[in-house]
């Protein structure tokens, strides 16, 4: 009985020692399968070692499970790259590291240096255990050449070629500049590694700026003060070099005054621009962050202990025409104030309030004391609930940036191309019609394909644009679609490409108009009598107009009479929230109280504006009894059919003249028939500026940047032109 008992008690405890290897087994399984991307089943040999290189924003480290011959995993457990650009690098690297088994994988194309980092890094922990990084294919990056400075190099027809230096927030900045004593005819950059999306705006900008103002004394790029700096600072060496006085060209004399961002235009006095400021050898760089409208706004900080040398915006979500002002102006201003307490932006306190604590935070982090840059203890006061768009008008007198400015001027060097004709629509058989529309975006026109029938859209296709990569092109992605969905253009912007996102959805507006089902006329007479019934002069009439907006066609009713303006309202309008609407709301008002259409545009929504202001002078137009819009003598009566009318005007370098041909009080063509203007630099305003005065059917639109005297010239002949007699 007993010798049972135990023989029982021993084949139980071998069924659960054999269930409990099975149990084993199967963990050991499961677990191994449950390795991250990029991992494999490490050996036995295999160790886990750390290792570490320098990045964009400091050190980053790695750890690494490695043997001889294989690569197991990669993990980056210690970095601070830039969030959206290195931090890509940080996310994507170590798994396609750890898939390929080699350090000779494609870095991320935005972010070479943190790319570079991470291999470093790996190479280092590899090394530290004792293993040979070249056999997984690393190769350490050659140490970028010192370019030497080429010496002045003259011209037989005066002009001295010669290179230049700065210090740019990523290295040194190099340029090329070709000029004699009076002029600057080329500036080139040779070298930089500035930031994408950031110090590369001025790469892209500022020499065409310099050029076009002949002028050091141009306003750097809001939120690339370094680099602006340093290509400004690398112009002036150039010059001297070559044996010119820097100081023709408005290049002050050192000063302890720091760079305004938000300086004079670029063709004031350059008496009134700031100096350059040399960012020294000992300041910090730091990030922070604060609260903003919309989420977090992140910003980095270049400063020593006595100085705010820039504040760059890495991240930020505000609502565009409201916080997205104070974005773009308050870091030039505390820049140039070298204090955080500034003004904050009016309509924009909560996104001015975050951009001071996420400044506040950085300079903490680096040691400095914010009290010394004029930051105050927080206050009991609460930021405003609420960042609506202010109800006065004050705002527009602020001058904040224009949301809808000219394109980015990226450095004219090419000669602009006539614009081809847009295809014609076509009607299909299930009556869907195939129509084209184009609008000016960020960098050049953007060109759209719809295919919509009377009640649908059912495609919008971007067929020619050249924006932004990274930043515009995320808009010529995402904008189509959304505008599909939406049936309509009452769609968000792509935060970062507003600009690039309302031209889109004003080429869809122009396309719509040009199908059969969507295009208006101009508004005919009643009756269209041989007589019209007479009216008293103090007698106010009823009359409508319309035009194209930023997104569509907005349509007036205006009550006046021979001598006066009574009242102007807006009955139908598709402009953006917050921005054009601001517009809508306020430029009935000042036609009203001005009595006249020639009155400031609302900043940062001049394209609704000038759309207002041509609907009210086509209303004017259509009203029983002549009227000149500008004042109260009656004019002669329009005659019937297209009339073309030719000006002539002095442009920046000699006589133009333009053709204007006007139909029914309407603008239909603008045409530079003869010109003299600088190559790249005023062609690109001969190139631009006529579509924007016949889009806009009025001579009051933005100028090119860089090319306002050429700008101003084709708009002064266009009114010349409509003024005449005969139009």
């Amino acid at each position: 009985m007993k010798h049972n008992l135990e023989k029982k008690f021993s084949n139980f405890d071998l069924a659960l020692i054999l269930a409990l290897v099975v149990v084993l087994a199967i963990n050991i399984i499961v677990i191994g399968n449950l390795r991250g991307p990029g991992e494999r089943k490490a050996s036995k040999n295999a160790v886990t070692v750390t290792g570490s290189a320098p990045g964009k924003e400091g050190d980053v480290t790695v750890q690494v499970v490695a043997d001889a011959d294989n690569i197991y995993s990669v993990t980056v457990t210690a970095q601070n790259e830039t969030p959206g650009i290195g931090s890509l690098a940080v996310e994507q690297l170590p798994v396609a590291i750890g898939k390929a088994n080699s350090l000779n994988v494609d870095g991320v194309s935005t972010a070479t240096v943190t790319s570079n980092a991470i291999k470093a890094a790996v190479a280092d922990a590899l090394t530290s255990a004792g293993f040979d990084p070249a056999k997984f294919g690393y190769v350490a990056p050659a140490a970028e050449p010192e370019v030497e400075l080429a010496g002045p190099v003259a011209a037989d027809d005066g002009k001295v070629t010669a290179s230049g230096k700065g210090k740019g927030i990523d290295g040194d900045v190099i340029v090329e500049v070709v000029a004699d004593a009076n002029t600057i005819y080329e500036v080139n950059i040779l070298q930089q590694n500035e930031t994408p999306g950031i110090g590369s705006v001025a790469v892209e900008k500022l020499p065409g700026e310099i050029v076009a103002a002949n002028s050091i004394a141009v306003d750097g790029i809001t939120g690339a003060t370094v680099t602006s700096t340093a290509i400004k600072t690398a112009v002036t060496e150039a010059l001297t070099s070559a044996g010119f006085d820097p100081a023709n060209f408005g290049a002050a004399a050192p000063a302890e005054e720091t760079v305004p961002a938000e300086a004079a235009p670029a063709e004031a006095a350059p008496a009134e621009a700031a100096p350059a400021v040399e960012v020294p050898d000992g300041a910090k760089t730091a990030q922070g962050k604060g609260t903003g409208i919309d989420g977090d706004v992140v910003v980095e900080v270049v400063a020593d202990e006595s100085t705010i040398y820039a504040v760059n915006i890495l991240q930020q979500n505000e609502t565009p025409g409201i916080g997205s002002v104070a974005v773009e102006k308050l870091p030039g201003e505390i820049v140039a104030a070298n204090s955080i307490e500034v003004d904050g932006i009016t309509g924009a306190t909560v996104t001015s309030t975050a951009i001071k604590t996420a400044i506040t935070e950085a300079l903490t982090s680096m040691g400095f004391d914010p009290a010394a840059y004029g930051a105050a203890a927080p206050a009991e006061e609460a930021a405003p609930a609420e960042e609506a768009a202010p109800a006065e008008e004050a705002t527009p007198a602020e001058e904040a940036a224009p949301a809808e400015a000219a394109p980015a001027e990226a450095a004219p060097a090419a000669e602009p191309t006539p614009k081809p004709e847009l295809p014609a629509p076509v009607t299909a058989d299930d009556g869907k019609v195939t129509a084209y529309g184009r609008s000016l975006g960020k960098v050049g026109d953007v060109t759209v394909e719809v295919v919509a029938d009377e009640n649908t859209i059912y495609s919008v296709t971007v067929t020619e644009q050249s924006e932004t990569a990274g930043i515009g092109s995320r808009a010529v992605e995402e904008i189509p679609a959304a505008i599909v969905a939406a049936n309509g253009m009452d769609v968000d912007a792509v935060t970062g490409a507003t600009i690039t996102s309302d031209a889109i959805k004003a080429a869809v507006a122009w396309a719509l108009r040009e199908t059969p089902f969507g295009k208006t006329e101009a508004p005919a007479p009643a009756e269209a009598p041989a007589e019209p019934a007479p009216v008293e002069p103090g007698e106010p009439v009823s009359s409508t107009g319309r035009s194209l907006g930023k997104n569509g066609d907005i349509v007036v009713e205006v009550v006046s009479d021979r001598a006066k303006i009574h009242e102007v309202t807006v009955t139908e309008q598709h402009e953006t929230p917050g921005v054009g609407t601001v517009a809508v709301e306020w430029m009935p008002g000042r036609i009203v109280e001005a009595n006249s259409v020639d009155v400031d545009a609302v900043t940062g929504a001049t394209v609704t504006s000038d759309a207002i202001k041509a609907a009210v002078l086509k209303a004017l137009k259509a009203a029983p009894y002549d009227r000149v819009a500008e004042g109260p003598a009656p004019a002669a009566a329009a005659p019937a059919g297209p009339v073309t009318v030719q000006a002539n005007v002095d442009g920046k370098n000699g006589p133009m003249v333009v053709e204007v041909v006007v139909e029914d009080g309407n603008i239909k063509s603008v045409t530079v028939l003869e010109q003299q203007e600088t190559p790249g630099v005023g062609t690109v305003a001969v190139d631009w500026m006529p579509g924007r005065i016949v889009e806009a059917n009025s001579a009051d639109v933005d100028g090119v940047t860089g090319a306002t005297v050429t700008s101003d010239a084709i708009k002064e002949a266009v009114r010349t032109a409509l003024a005449a007699p005969a139009a």
